[in-house]
């Protein structure tokens, strides 16, 4: 009886001990950070190397570009829903489209520098060609293949990162590191949720970053001033406006004058394709 006595404080100064020491690695465990760096072709869900992710206003699509010859190509629906619906595909000539202020600039497959080409009959035009003739913000990245497009600056909202700090899958340091960010670097708010907040980055990550690593930026960082190539002129009427549509595959059309003739009160012809913009 008295052995049982004399064990009993042992075992309380023992199972005191237990308690502290799994409190103290609850603790660390819970303030300790994760460090572990996510492999970027699993967070863009790309599955070969002949794969591109493509980034439109901090979103990633589901549809994956195609690099052809060390170049991302966009398959045209992906190019005409998200990033520039002013090219047109014409099947009967097997080319694409496209009308600029100055006049309309075409393309075809094997033609010029590959800017188009056919994968399955779908035409994919390149993402530097589009680039170049949209009025959009987009930088080309490899490591991984990745397209990065803004079409859309309103109610965007800048922030700058005021430390050194890493963009985490998941709100919380036990997220793994989908990039870093500088001091000063600037990032897009894409959703407020206290104090972790999903923001997107230039070169096209979407993560979270902690609340205190970052700041309003300064009003108009984020902006885009169109360049004037890609400015229509408007062409006012104080009349009516009679129009008519005439489908032509060629600027020439020896039955277009006879057709016209025989026509009252046509002041305005839209050959093959129009589209109305209202005028503020």
């Amino acid at each position: 009886m008295g052995r049982r006595k004399s064990l009993l404080p042992l075992l309380i100064a023992v199972a005191v001990v237990v308690v502290i020491v799994g409190a103290a690695v609850l603790l660390f465990e819970k303030a300790s950070t994760n460090s572990q760096e996510m492999d970027p072709e699993i967070y863009y869900g790309l599955t070969s190397d002949d794969q591109a992710a493509i980034v439109v206003n901090d979103t990633i699509l589901e549809t994956r570009g195609v690099v052809h010859n060390g170049a991302i190509y966009i398959d045209y629906p992906t190019v005409w829903n998200s990033l520039n619906s002013n090219f047109y595909w014409e099947p009967g000539t097997q080319q694409m489209l496209l009308t600029m202020p100055d006049g309309t600039v075409s393309w075809k497959v094997g033609e010029g520098d590959d800017s188009l080409i056919q994968i399955d009959g779908i035409p994919y035009l390149s993402a530097s060609c589009v680039k170049t003739y949209s009025d959009i913000d987009m930088s080309i990245f490899n490591d991984p293949h990745r397209i990065v497009a803004r079409t859309n600056w309103d109610n965007v909202t800048a922030e700058k990162a005021t430390k050194d700090a890493a963009i985490r899958n998941r709100p919380d340091k036990k997220g793994e590191i989908l990039t870093r960010v500088s001091e000063g670097d600037i990032v897009t708010l894409v959703e407020n949720t206290g104090n972790w907040c999903k923001v997107g980055t230039s070169d096209g990550y979407i993560g979270y970053l902690a609340r205190d690593e970052f700041e309003a930026a300064p009003e108009g960082t984020i902006g885009h001033v169109s360049d004037e190539k890609f400015v229509f002129e408007h062409i006012l009427s104080e009349d009516r406006i009679c129009m008519a549509w005439q489908y032509m595959e060629s600027r020439e059309d020896k039955e277009l004058q006879s057709l016209v003739s025989r026509t009252k009160g046509l002041n305005t012809l839209s050959p093959t394709w129009f589209r109305f913009t209202s005028v503020k």
